[in-house]
């Protein structure tokens, strides 16, 4: 299975965590961490995000944090799945030179 990195995950919109949490990005922790990696089991035998901060957070930084905790705890995962890249230009989720010469052109 392909490993992604979840700042850099795209699945949740149409920008990379890190963009659209740019402030949060700057001083998290790690960086690097996977989607795998970055969630564990609470107590309540959930999937908790798991995201450490390099600093103590201003009180807009912790609006943003609440925010990106509410879009991370829609995110959900098959573990039995394998991932796959999907053509998000085409009906049927493939790349096709024909779909993408439709977009250049401005009929998609």
């Amino acid at each position: 299975m392909g490993e992604r990195f979840l700042w850099e995950d795209t699945t949740l919109g149409n920008e990379a965590l890190k963009d659209k949490f740019l402030r949060l990005y700057q001083i998290c922790s790690c960086r690097t961490t996977m989607l795998r990696q970055g969630r564990e089991w609470n107590n309540n035998l959930e999937w908790t995000w798991k995201i450490g901060w390099r600093m103590s957070l201003f009180d807009w930084e912790k609006h943003q944090e609440q925010e990106l905790d509410m879009l991370l705890g829609r995110k959900t995962f098959n573990e039995e799945k394998e991932d796959t890249w999907v053509w998000k230009e085409s009906d049927d989720s493939r790349f096709t030179v024909q779909v993408v010469y439709r977009v250049l052109n401005g009929e998609v």
